[in-house]
């Protein structure tokens, strides 16, 4: 079977490695990437994925690629790319289209909710990685019947084994995510802003790029932070980081995973985050892990970066939980029953 991956972005982030971890290790399936030309390239080649550069995001180049390829199935990942597969694809082509963020947009009928109701006409199926995308969609009447819910890949092994690359700084408290609003980095900075008022002495570390990031150096310049976070830009291999920290902070506004979350809990690393989307699964199985402010993140993190036992036998609870969650070789199984159904 042949499947084309088709992402809209261009640089690495969930979706990206979502897709790029599914074309590693479904050796059943001969799986290809496209998405428009960028950093993306260097880390597909680093893993040996198949690529077919377009030169922009648009109907022609897609289909350009498609008669190129031959696909059998269209893999779309977000809403974008979902839309454009369906206006491309034909009879012999099926239509995936895996959704990885419930986006605000999709709450409420707009030019974009409406344009994604219509392609699921040709959509043959479609993933989500949550039960929260389904609950806050407009459209979710529509998808009852193609509707499969199915968490992301994560291989475990691989991050474990990555996470003991020697690395020269350690952090007390870290953000690995885009800068960009949903993630909401400027949230993290305010919050360290307010702990270095009592711990002068703290490092930070944010890892990730983003068109915030003048927004976010601004930010740390104006709060006098400079000596307290280094932003790390994109880094390869952030488990090292990840692994050491005392504590990582997702402060996203929306996620439609929390991937984040998962791969620092492999590590026994704790987390606080922000009870959203996908994460709002979490928060109901550990609510005290949930931060619904600012001062909120700032109390649990003292208490955590205080060594507090009562802590640990939380996060021993949730490692021990998570041990068997997010099975790579169980997911792909799902995912090569999914492609045969289509």
């Amino acid at each position: 079977m042949r499947v084309l991956h088709v992402l809209k972005s261009n640089s690495f982030s969930g979706a990206e490695n979502v897709a790029i971890t599914i074309c590693k290790n479904m050796q059943k399936n001969v799986c290809a990437y496209t998405s428009p030309e960028g950093k993306i390239q260097e880390t597909l080649q680093e893993h040996n994925v198949i690529y077919y550069p377009m030169k922009k995001f648009c109907l022609m180049e897609l289909k350009r690629i498609v008669t190129e390829f031959t696909p059998d199935i269209i893999h779309a990942h977000d809403f974008s790319a979902s839309v454009l597969a369906s206006i491309v694809g034909d009879n012999k082509t099926a239509i995936i289209s895996h959704l990885h963020n419930n986006v605000p947009w999709i709450k409420k009928w707009n030019i974009r909710s409406l344009a994604y109701s219509l392609a699921l006409r040709k959509i043959n199926s479609v993933i989500l990685v949550s039960e929260s995308i389904k609950r806050e969609a407009i459209f979710a009447p529509q998808l009852n019947e193609k509707c499969k819910i199915l968490g992301n890949p994560i291989d475990k092994e691989t991050i474990k084994k990555r996470a003991e690359e020697q690395v020269n700084e350690k952090f007390d408290v870290l953000f690995v995510g885009r800068l960009a609003t949903p993630k909401n980095p400027i949230k993290f900075i305010n919050v360290i802003g307010q702990l270095v008022k009592k711990m002068p002495d703290l490092k930070a570390g944010m890892i990730g790029n983003g068109k915030l990031y003048e927004e976010c150096m601004d930010r740390i310049e104006s709060l006098h932070l400079e000596k307290n976070i280094c932003m790390k830009g994109f880094c390869k291999n952030p488990y090292p980081y990840m692994k050491q920290a005392k504590v990582v902070l997702v402060t996203s506004d929306w996620e439609g995973f929390g991937i984040v979350t998962r791969e620092a809990f492999i590590l026994r690393t704790p987390v606080l985050l922000t009870d959203v989307g996908g994460m709002h699964e979490l928060v109901l199985d550990y609510p005290e892990i949930g931060c619904d402010t600012e001062d909120e993140f700032v109390c649990k993190t003292k208490e955590i970066l205080s060594e507090s036992s009562e802590w640990k036998i939380v996060y021993d609870k949730i490692y021990k939980d998570q041990e068997n969650r997010d099975n790579l070789s169980e997911y792909l199984k799902v995912l090569e029953g999914i492609y045969l159904e289509v």
